[in-house]
């Protein structure tokens, strides 16, 4: 082929960073090569006002990943704020069972336009919502439990 030039067929450079255990990527078609991404900027520029509150709650990379659920629902996947935070706290009986399984606090962040990340006692949960449809989509479910009870732990059933 002529006047073929190899570097014009490379991989397009993207930015990049990580949060806890999620790599974040920015696919805006911009100049990156000279550019030094800062991870503190793209997770506050991704989470908005939730980023602190989320790393509070202990959704750090100390979590080891569990398994992979998949369920297709009817549903519209849309969300319109750019990042809406649920917590809610456990009620003062303590039932062993439900306390040791789900703990006393729970955190639900919904980050636009279609990623969930829950956190619960030792757990914590990840959901995309891939749309299907205008009244359909998949929520992919990605679970994580803390690494010291993942070998030991006698959980089932996710």
């Amino acid at each position: 082929m002529r006047n073929f030039n190899i570097n014009d067929f490379g991989l397009l450079p993207i930015k990049a960073a990580t949060w806890g255990p999620f790599v974040l990527l920015n696919l805006e078609k911009e100049n990156v090569s000279q550019k030094k991404v800062d991870s503190h900027n793209v997770s506050k520029e991704w989470q908005d006002s939730c980023s602190e509150v989320l790393s509070s709650s202990g959704i750090d990379s100390s979590l080891s990943y569990v398994c992979r659920r998949e369920y297709t629902i009817e549903c519209n996947w849309k969300m319109f704020e750019k990042v809406s935070i649920q917590s809610c706290e456990g009620s003062s009986e303590k039932s062993k069972e439900n306390y040791d399984r789900l703990g006393r606090k729970a955190i639900y962040a919904f980050i636009y336009p279609n990623f969930m990340i829950n956190r619960y006692g030792p757990w914590m949960d990840t959901n995309l919502v891939v749309p299907q449809g205008p009244n359909k989509c998949q929520v992919i479910f990605d679970y994580y439990l803390e690494r010291s009870l993942k070998v030991t732990s006698s959980y089932v059933g996710i």
